[in-house]
């Protein structure tokens, strides 16, 4: 049935020649697609837990708000941690975006031009996540 879907199209567009084939099982592309889902689940997963450390200390002092009592501010150790998680969501989403300017699939930056950088991996983005939380 698509065969004879795809040759009526081919025929109404004056072709004679198939369409060029899209790779779309490339191991290219699909390293490709797990580097740039691999940097977004990492700055979601980090946006999940800066939402529930801040609707938490929030929950907490309407509770002790309506029940007048007087909380102490967060402590050093827990602003620290929210920071951390802000830093690292932070250079999470730069690796994303630096993810998604390179070329997708075959065709990528280090086989086009020269002397440019070679694309991330999974690996090579864990590295920029490490580093960046120093």
């Amino acid at each position: 049935m698509e065969v004879n879907l795809y040759r009526k199209l081919c025929h109404n567009l004056h072709k004679d020649t198939d369409f060029p084939v899209y790779d779309i099982d490339s191991p290219a592309m699909y390293k490709a697609c797990v580097d740039r889902m691999y940097a977004a689940t990492k700055a979601e997963q980090l946006e999940h837990r800066i939402t529930k450390l801040t609707s938490k200390r929030a929950w907490e002092n309407k509770a002790a708000e309506e029940a007048e009592i007087v909380l102490d501010k967060m402590t050093d150790e827990e602003q620290e941690v929210l920071h951390s998680y802000h830093r690292e969501k932070k250079a999470a989403l730069n690796a994303l975006k630096v993810l998604l300017r390179q070329p997708f699939g075959k065709n990528t930056v280090a086989a086009t031009t020269p002397g440019a950088q070679p694309p991330l991996t999974q690996k090579n983005t864990t590295k920029l996540l490490r580093k960046r939380r120093r």
